[in-house]
């Protein structure tokens, strides 16, 4: 039901009520859906965030060392 094509002047009083109800329902089911979202951010923003498992910090590290080790090889080997 498309609330722009209804001319509020050429309607009869029992047309409008039943319009102005279903716009107040549509608003109330609005603003639920609205409180039930700003309550779940608030959730997400309290939840404490999850850490990076330190062996996988430990696997990144080795991986920026062998990296670093095989960039070196690479030049000492175009010198030679």
């Amino acid at each position: 039901m498309q609330y722009e094509q209804f001319d509020p002047t050429k309607m009869r009083i029992n047309e409008l009520r039943i319009q102005f109800a279903t716009i107040r329902e549509n608003l109330k089911h609005k603003e639920e859906e609205l409180q039930r979202t700003s309550e779940e951010l608030t959730e997400l923003k309290n939840k404490p965030e999850k850490s990076i498992p330190r062996w996988k910090m430990g696997l990144g590290a080795g991986m920026s060392i062998l990296i670093a080790f095989n960039a070196a090889l690479v030049s000492v080997g175009f010198d030679c």
